[in-house]
């Protein structure tokens, strides 16, 4: 089982890497989790501002 530890580490982790955010906001929307993804894209405009406008999901 995932702890929700290891769930926070993932989160910290990705929120370093432009790819790695962007991987676990596409995984969120695989899983249909789209108030989250939402969330991570409004992050990952947040800590990386030339990412607004350049979504692959147009």
């Amino acid at each position: 089982m995932v702890t929700k530890k290891q769930l926070m580490d993932l989160f910290e982790e990705a929120k370093k890497n432009k790819e790695g955010l962007a991987l676990l906001k596409q995984t969120a929307l695989v899983c249909q989790k789209y108030e989250l993804a939402a969330i991570l894209r409004m992050l990952e405009i947040e800590l990386f501002p030339e990412t607004k406008g350049n979504s692959k999901l147009k």
